[in-house]
């Protein structure tokens, strides 16, 4: 930053530091920020942010005098929120990881815009949406485990597309991981900075060391613990059952439905009655199965709100909002 610029943010700040500030000096420092940051939007839009926030805090403490406002105070108020926000939008795009630090004043930056525009401008909430999600990504040089049953595995992957250069791993499935293998995962974690799971109880799996609880104490003292809902949703499939057979008992089962351990007992009971899928679904659907099917997606929806009280990321709105309309679950009733 040039001296001169330095000089001009230190007579801002002492502006600001002072309790009785001269209206008039308020108007000046912020007029001058404000020509400053004009001249250097183009050729440096970074060093520019500083003076559009320092213009702010100007206008803001002018307001709070008994003075009457000049007309052209909210058009400079506009220009510093939005040339600033565009120059850390533009900076998120060229650099994500040298953004973050800028990324909390941007999205107060367009927070303060869309109230200025009287939430008409679309791309105002659309950048919005974009720096918070940058915000909430970790880190590229941070480290993350999954735990959880059937969805972390698709949750990893997810994270790893989002992330390239992320430090992330997934434990094997908590129904079939064995105790040599929570061993390992507590080694693992005691060099992880985040750790995503589902709340489970003490004594889960025979007390194997695989509780919530418990693999928290394994974490650094920096870590975080993000908890998620175990997400079964019996609204989409809800003649989708799961049966699983390891000793070959239920030969028949087995033969009847080609699912492996998911069994669709709709399929079955048509190959039991000689109906082929054509016939299947021009079957109309009577109003008594269509309030049993509303009444077990409901049910399913409270289920997941129940959990999400205990959980860090809720995911029963977003499930109710999508449902008729996203496709959502890419298995059969596991949203991932």
């Amino acid at each position: 930053m040039e001296p001169a610029d330095q000089q001009l943010l230190d007579r801002a700040q002492t502006l600001l530091a002072d309790p009785s500030p001269d209206p008039a000096a308020l108007l000046e420092v912020c007029s001058l920020c404000h020509g400053r940051l004009q001249e250097l939007n183009d050729s440096h839009p970074l060093q520019a942010i500083p003076l559009a926030v320092a213009a702010l805090g100007l206008i803001d403490a002018f307001r709070q005098q008994p003075a009457v406002p000049p007309p052209w105070l909210h058009t400079r108020e506009e220009q510093c929120c939005r040339l600033a926000a565009l120059a850390i939008h533009g900076l998120l795009q060229a650099d994500a990881t040298e953004a973050q630090a800028w990324l909390p004043q941007g999205v107060q930056l367009l927070e303060r815009l869309h109230r200025l525009h009287r939430h008409q401008l679309a791309w105002i909430p659309n950048m919005l949406v974009e720096l918070q999600a940058a915000m909430d990504r970790p880190s590229p040089d941070r480290s993350l485990v999954v735990v959880g049953h059937a969805q972390a595995h698709p949750l990893l992957l997810e994270l790893q597309h989002l992330q390239p250069a992320l430090v992330a791993r997934a434990c094997p499935c908590i129904d079939v991981i064995s105790a040599a293998e929570v061993q390992e995962l507590h080694g693992t974690l005691a060099d992880t900075d985040v750790l995503i799971t589902h709340r489970l109880p003490v004594g889960f799996r025979d007390g194997i060391g695989l509780d919530t609880d418990t693999l928290q104490t394994h974490l650094p003292r920096h870590a975080t613990t993000l908890l998620i809902a175990d997400l079964h949703f019996d609204g989409l499939h809800p003649w989708i059952g799961y049966a699983h057979d390891p000793d070959g008992r239920l030969p028949e089962l087995q033969a009847l439905s080609p699912l492996g351990d998911y069994h669709d007992f709709l399929a079955m009971a048509a190959v039991e009655a000689d109906l082929d899928a054509a016939d299947l679904l021009a079957r109309p659907l009577n109003p008594a199965l269509r309030d049993t099917l509303v009444h077990q997606a409901e049910t399913a929806l409270m289920a997941l709100a129940q959990q999400d009280q205990q959980c860090s990321v809720g995911m029963a709105d977003q499930i109710a909002a999508q449902l008729r309309h996203t496709p959502l679950m890419h298995t059969i009733n596991l949203p991932t």
